[in-house]
């Protein structure tokens, strides 16, 4: 071992780097290492070898880190996203809206109709026309796809089917799920009469029943043509395709006379500036009975429109001769409706000449 006398350690690193203050610098160091025993000189030498090593490792952030990032750019680059929608899209509009479904109704009359069956649809569209699209609005209507052609024409920004029957909202789902997987409406028509023809039992007596005109898939394969169905086309299929795509299409199940419940529904869109444009309400005021149910369903109604509401139902029309038309549309205003003199057993039956 060979002893080095601290008097000429100074001298001997000044003459190696040629310069007093670097002899001075890396002298100071050995000299405050070997003033201590051969225990606290390893904790010093440990201290400053962790302090090196510290230094270096903030130093390498600073230059490793901007050099992964430009790597992964650069990786990335010329790389598309996906349009499949992989990804599940939240809404959280959408998601409280669909916490307004009721699990304890179980209403269901004669099974399920796919397409619409009613008619004076004409006069439906030219009321529609008549009155211009407004901007943030919610389509909120009952039963099936004829909703989908009311949020083409309007340009919806969001649908909520609601029906008193669970298998009508399970279907709904089902058609969104078809919609998001195909391209095209032959595609979508293609898929879901495949899906229908696939079903037995009760499952298929839910949409093959007596109480309607021909095969509901025939009925489907005639909406790629008819005037005015969201099938028609494929700018119409592909807004709806949109929607879906993007959780706006919502379906729950509730009684109509549950006008408290609708109540909350209107709550929750006007304090999210959502407006009511289009309400269809079918014949469901056909159902309406007792005094309690009718008095129920004109509260519903009134909760859920507003002045600009277009709203779309098919009341029974007695007509002169005694004959009564049921599943013609009749299209009002709201606000007819929320007028003081408004006569709200209108909404149930219509007089004409």
């Amino acid at each position: 071992m060979i002893n080095v006398d601290p008097r000429h350690a100074n001298t001997r690193l000044t003459a190696l780097y040629g310069k007093e203050g670097l002899g001075n610098f890396m002298y100071r160091p050995i000299k405050w290492i070997r003033q201590t025993d051969k225990y606290e000189t390893l904790r010093k030498v440990l201290a400053i070898a962790i302090t090196i090593l510290l230094c270096c490792t903030i130093l390498g952030l600073f230059i490793v880190i901007p050099g992964i990032t430009e790597w992964n750019r650069q990786s990335n680059k010329g790389i598309k996203i996906p349009s499949d929608n992989t990804v599940p899209v939240i809404n959280p509009i959408s998601t409280s809206l669909a916490k307004f479904d009721n699990l304890t109704v179980k209403g269901q009359v004669n099974g399920l109709y796919i397409t619409t069956n009613e008619t004076n649809l004409a006069a439906t569209d030219e009321f529609l026309k008549a009155h211009p699209p407004r901007e943030q609005t919610l389509h909120l209507g009952c039963a099936n796809w004829y909703n989908f052609d009311i949020m083409c024409k309007r340009k919806s920004n969001y649908g909520l089917i609601v029906d008193f029957n669970p298998k009508n909202a399970a279907f709904i789902k089902k058609t969104i799920e078809i919609v998001k997987a195909s391209e095209s409406r032959e595609v979508f028509t293609s898929t879901i009469i495949t899906y229908l023809n696939s079903l037995h039992g009760k499952e298929r007596n839910l949409f093959f029943h007596g109480d309607q005109q021909g095969l509901p898939t025939d009925r489907i394969e005639k909406e790629l043509c008819r005037e005015g169905s969201w099938l028609e086309n494929e700018e119409s299929y592909a807004f709806i395709k949109n929607l879906a795509s993007n959780e706006q299409i919502i379906a729950i199940t509730e009684n109509i006379t549950n006008h408290k419940k609708f109540s909350k529904i209107r709550e929750f869109l006007d304090l999210n500036h959502i407006l009511i444009d289009t309400v269809y309400l079918s014949n469901i005021c056909n159902f309406m009975q007792t005094k309690d149910e009718k008095e129920a369903f004109s509260k519903s109604v009134t909760n859920i429109v507003d002045n600009n509401t277009i709203f779309i139902s098919c009341p029974k029309i007695k007509q002169s001769n005694n004959q009564t038309k049921i599943l013609h549309q009749h299209s009002i205003l709201g606000s007819e409706i929320l007028e003081k003199e408004f006569d709200h057993l209108l909404l149930f039956e219509l007089v004409r000449d």
